[in-house]
């Protein structure tokens, strides 16, 4: 068999295998995006004009200050906040009771999005929604798909350990250790090329709201 075929085997096995862990993380950030934008309407009047005069404040700064931004110090925050999120999961994964804080971080992930858009949408209209697209969706392209695959990683393994343990199935668990490692390594990888969407695109997309 070519290295194409073993490698479209070993991928279709992964995924038939992941199915399960894939569906429920990614219905759980689901859940967190549909709740950020329920809870939007759950504000008063006098929080949604006080967060309207930040947004409004903030976007007449960024039109006076956004070709000051510097991509490179952008970068290194992004790139650090994301792999801090790649190693909590990989030690919440490794230690396997923290796996249920692992999905909560996910749920909050998705609740922060859906709040965000949601509550920009609601007050701004079309200018929030394009706010929204341009500055909040493009790193999360990368960022959100990377984010849950970590988390399924993480949930995988606990799983692995606790089937060892309780049922005895036999698996090399320092194989299986190193390969959910390497597979956080590469994770980690994707996050920070989604930091380098957010410090080197995002800005250019959010030019085009501030003339709006």
């Amino acid at each position: 068999m070519s290295f194409i075929g073993q490698f479209q085997d070993g991928l279709g096995g992964y995924l038939r295998s992941s199915a399960p862990y894939y569906f429920f993380v990614c219905l759980l950030f689901i859940m967190g995006v549909s709740f950020g934008a329920l809870a939007v309407n759950a504000l008063s009047v006098e929080q949604k004009v006080e967060l309207l005069e930040y947004m409004q404040v903030f976007l007449r700064g960024l039109g006076q200050k956004l070709g000051e931004i510097d991509g490179a110090v952008v970068f290194r925050q992004s790139a650090l906040g994301n792999l801090k999120t790649a190693g909590l999961l990989w030690i919440l994964g490794a230690t396997v009771v923290g796996v249920p804080l692992a999905m909560v971080i996910i749920f909050v992930r998705g609740f922060v999005i859906g709040f965000s858009v949601g509550f920009l949408f609601s007050e701004m209209g079309f200018k929030g929604m394009a706010f929204s697209l341009l500055s909040i969706v493009p790193q999360n392209l990368v960022v959100v798909p990377a984010v849950l695959a970590l988390a399924v990683s993480s949930l995988a393994f606990a799983v692995l350990v606790v089937r060892r343990r309780v049922r005895g199935f036999r698996v090399n668990l320092a194989e299986e250790f190193l390969a959910y490692t390497f597979t956080c390594l590469v994770l980690a990888g994707v996050l920070v090329a989604g930091s380098l969407v957010e410090a080197y695109v995002t800005p250019l997309l959010m030019g085009f709201i501030v003339g709006l």
